[in-house]
C-alpha cells in the first residue's frame, strides 16, 4: 500500500476553467496487486471503494475494517443487488454498487450526483462528494 500518494505529487497549475485540488488527510491507496491481490483490468471499483474506506477510518470517521473484494461482494448478494454467482468472481462494479456497498460495510451513506452540464460556484467548476456520518442504527 501506498500513503498520502498525492503528497508526492508534482503540483500543476490550474488551466481554465478546472482548477486541481488535492485530498486533505491520510490515506491508504489501494492498487491493482496491493494486498497479495490480483485484480488487474477489472478491480478498479473494488480498490477506490478500499480508498474511500481507509480514509474514513483515518478520519476517525468509522471503525469498520477496509473490507476485501469478496466482502464487497458478499454486500451486494446480500443486499440482494446481485446475483449469488457475483462471488469470485472478477465482475466489474459501478458507482451506484460501490455506494450500497459502502452504506452496508460501514454505514456511510454516499450520494451520487448525476451533472449533465458543469456546475459553477464563485464561476468556477465544481465537483461535489458528499458523505455523511454514519448512521446510529444500522
Amino acid at each position: 500500500l501506498v500513503i498520502n500518494p498525492h503528497l508526492k505529487a508534482k503540483p500543476q497549475p490550474d488551466t481554465a476553467p478546472w482548477v486541481t485540488r488535492l485530498v486533505q488527510g491520510d490515506y491508504a491507496y489501494y492498487h491493482y496487486g496491493s494486498c497479495g491481490f490480483h485484480d488487474s483490468g477489472w478491480g478498479c471499483a473494488y480498490r477506490s471503494l478500499q480508498t474511500i474506506v481507509s480514509w474514513l477510518r483515518r478520519r476517525g470517521v468509522i471503525d469498520a475494517p477496509v473490507p476485501k473484494h469478496e466482502a464487497i461482494q458478499r454486500a451486494l448478494v446480500d443486499l440482494g443487488d446481485k446475483p449469488k454467482s457475483l462471488i469470485g468472481s472478477r465482475q466489474w462494479l459501478g458507482a451506484v454498487e460501490l455506494s450500497y456497498a459502502l452504506k452496508s460495510l460501514t454505514g456511510v451513506a454516499a450520494r451520487l450526483v448525476h451533472v449533465s452540464r458543469v456546475l459553477t460556484c464563485l464561476n468556477r467548476p465544481v465537483c461535489c462528494c458528499i458523505i455523511s456520518k454514519p448512521s446510529a442504527a444500522r
